[in-house]
């Protein structure tokens, strides 16, 4: 690939809004569930399967409809529209008024915590609204973008290079 030197026609350009992932064998995503692919050194596939407090997940985003996984299927045989983008309302537990402009964390696939509410620090979004004690609304549009970086899980990077998590989102 060269430097562009003249216009170029994005044909292929997707605008992100609502998004199908293949998903792994087995694994029933729910509509509304939040869902996560795996990213992890070696075990990462890229199926897509309920959002969970597990290590190496990324939230992709919230289910637009259900998919009920079938007996003798396999990885990639069905998927699922996400919303890639959008605020939605989630349960969690302890909110307050201070929870707005807080990163929230995913606790399960329709829960969300603040970090020190989860082990594995898995990005859900942003509160943007205080509902009440067990709901707020969370924007989930740079879950993905926050959540880390090639450099992070690179076996060759630097001491220096990007944290798997900002500094921010570690002392919340």
């Amino acid at each position: 690939m060269t430097a562009l030197s003249s216009d170029y026609q994005y044909e292929e350009r997707k605008d992100d809004f609502i998004q199908t992932f293949l998903i792994l064998a087995t694994v029933t995503i729910y509509k509304g569930a939040m869902a996560c692919v795996n990213t992890g050194l070696g075990a990462g596939d890229g199926y897509l399967r309920a959002a969970a407090d597990t290590a190496a997940y990324i939230m992709m985003g919230v289910a637009v409809e259900n998919s009920t996984a079938v007996a003798g299927e396999s990885s990639g045989d069905r998927y699922v529209r996400l919303y890639r983008t959008g605020s939605f309302k989630f349960p969690c537990s302890g909110a307050t008024q201070a929870w707005v402009g807080r990163q929230v964390f995913v606790v399960d696939d329709n829960t969300v915590g603040l970090v020190q509410q989860t082990t594995n620090r898995i990005i859900a979004g942003i509160v943007t609204e205080y509902i009440d004690s067990t709901h707020v609304r969370v924007n989930i549009n740079c879950a993905q973008c926050m959540a880390w970086t090639e450099e992070s899980w690179s076996s060759s990077s630097s001491s220096s290079s990007s944290s798997s998590f900002s500094s921010s989102s570690a002392s919340t």
